[in-house]
């Protein structure tokens, strides 16, 4: 399995993986960062995965492992967290039965989301390259980009609703172009 094999499933187990981590984590802007870790951590081990095993239940556990270590964290004290082991194994469960569905408009969806990004301003796009190709945590951008953290997770935030928009409208016309 390659890098854009890998993609396309966690494209389409996105939105169930975002669920689930919502679900363990009260904050909606915590669950989307830990999503967003979440992906650094598969494509970094992307020869770890087994394609005969079910990718939603390894990329939850992926996700499960991150929140606990979030809770962990001192920078991360504050965030609501359901720590109970009963109840993230019931949520477990209750994820088990989300396949990843190969969707047929998965090529269209990268197709929409690199018309997107090439929409998007050149610092903006900068930030996003060194959050997700180059894995940088939030503090480390922020100290290369001379900014503070608080500004880099709003801006990331920002960006990400600004494509999900994008996205939304271009697909409402029906096109990718």
């Amino acid at each position: 399995m390659d890098k854009d094999d890998l993609a396309r499933l966690f494209v389409a187990s996105r939105a169930s993986l975002l669920g689930y981590l919502r679900a363990i984590v009260r904050d909606p802007h915590k669950a989307e960062d830990l999503l967003q870790e979440t992906w650094i951590v598969v494509m970094r081990r992307l020869d770890d995965f087994d394609p005969s095993r079910d990718f939603g239940a390894w990329t939850r556990g992926i996700a499960r492992n991150l929140a606990r270590n979030a809770l962990r964290s001192a920078h991360s004290r504050k965030m609501t967290y359901l720590a109970s082991e009963e109840l993230l194994d019931a949520i477990d469960t209750a994820f088990e039965g989300v396949s990843v569905r190969e969707r047929a408009d998965t090529e269209e969806d990268m197709s929409l989301l690199r018309f997107c990004l090439a929409k998007i301003s050149v610092p903006n796009r900068r930030m996003l390259q060194l959050r997700y190709r180059a894995g940088m945590r939030i503090e480390e951008i922020a100290k290369k980009l001379g900014r503070s953290s608080g500004s880099i997770q709003v801006g990331l935030y920002r960006i990400r609703q600004s494509l999900l928009k994008c996205i939304e409208r271009r697909r409402s016309v029906g096109y990718a172009q």
